[in-house]
């Protein structure tokens, strides 16, 4: 379909060509909408069968696109989007509205949101090539999900307009300190990035979450930490199954602003002890923290507490001051009825009071 200049949509049916290797969508400068969806039919070989596999040819000037406004592509394909090579399951983006004259300027991919992933991690996956970004200088949500990244290259910290990045499920060790420079990102999400041993201080960042991130050693530069007062703006930290993390305890208490932090599948016997610092925590969460005990010296200003299966927790202390408003401990099979706790609750009166103890529920 190469040069097709008056095509804007393509067929919906394009997908179930069983025989259609390659897509070849260069000059095709007025589509509008580009939604593909590649039926999973094998293709046959001497060996036998396999994942049937296209390559789609982009345009290679996207900004020429001026009708574009959605395109998704959904498959087993390979990409090659200018300095970004490899093999994919989806392909999504939003190009950012311009007028004539930006679109007459532009040489770069004019992108607002761009979305490459594969469907589930695969240790064993063929790693995606990211070589540069200097051509998508416009993204302001950016995604690269499962595709066994290696390195990501230090020019990501040029893409000043860039709010909310998701790296999950790649296999870097480290992220560049160049990302320090991204002052309007605010999310960043880097789950199940299983090699990953350290990060650059994102202290621009509201929500960061790692779960998964089981070697990750430090959220903060500690050697910088112990010297110096950084200010983090961090609100939400997802640290789920990241058992690896040292002096985690003198790492929060840096964390000041947190409203929400989740600790779950740690392997500590109590809570770290500066949480009762957090004077803004909202919500708690030790979902499957096996080997805790006792869970005491909260911050009042704590109303949800999740604590769902920790086997070998014993007993749940509360101020007389509490805020608590949601309480979970269900399956939590070491600790008895404690009435003290359940008439505590009960007489403090708050209406929104959930509490489940080995399948026993209370709501006043």
């Amino acid at each position: 379909m190469e040069g097709c200049k008056r095509l804007e949509q393509l067929p919906k049916s394009i997908g179930s060509l069983s025989c259609l290797t390659n897509l070849n969508l260069s000059h095709c400068d007025r589509l509008a909408n580009l939604q593909i969806h590649i039926l999973e039919q094998p293709s046959p070989l001497e060996s036998g069968l396999q994942r049937r596999k296209i390559i789609v040819h982009l345009p290679g000037e996207i900004n020429k696109l001026s009708s574009l406004v959605n395109l998704s592509i959904d498959g087993r394909i390979h990409i090659q989007l200018l300095n970004l090579i490899g093999d994919a399951e989806h392909i999504s983006c939003i190009p950012k509205q311009q007028t004539p004259d930006e679109l007459l300027l532009s040489r770069c991919y004019v992108l607002k949101s761009l979305n490459i992933k594969r469907t589930r991690y695969n240790k064993d996956g063929s790693s995606f090539s990211c070589i540069s970004f200097s051509d998508f200088h416009s993204l302001t949500e950016l995604k690269l999900i499962n595709l066994n990244i290696l390195t990501i290259p230090d020019d990501i910290g040029q893409l000043q307009s860039l709010e909310k990045l998701d790296l999950s499920g790649n296999d870097f060790k480290s992220l560049p300190t160049s990302m320090t420079n991204l002052s309007r990102l605010k999310y960043a999400r880097l789950s199940n990035c299983i090699k990953l041993v350290a990060l650059p201080e994102l202290t621009q960042l509201q929500t960061l979450k790692l779960s998964g991130c089981s070697n990750l050693r430090s959220l903060l530069n500690l050697s910088h930490a112990f010297h110096e007062r950084v200010r983090y703006g961090l609100l939400e930290l997802g640290l789920d199954n990241c058992r690896n993390f040292k002096s985690l305890s003198y790492q929060v208490r840096q964390l000041t602003s947190l409203i929400h932090l989740d600790l779950s599948r740690h392997d500590f016997e109590e809570i770290p002890e500066s949480i009762r610092e957090l004077s803004s925590l909202g919500t708690l969460c030790l979902n499957n923290c096996k080997k805790i005990k006792s869970v005491k010296d909260l911050p009042e200003s704590l109303k949800h507490l999740y604590a769902h299966g920790c086997d070998s927790l014993e007993n749940v202390s509360l101020s007389s001051n509490h805020s608590i408003e949601k309480l979970d401990l269900s399956h939590c099979f070491g600790m008895k009825q404690d009435e003290h706790l359940i008439t505590q609750i009960l007489n403090d009166g708050f209406s929104q009071v959930v509490c489940f103890l080995n399948n026993y529920s209370l709501v006043n």
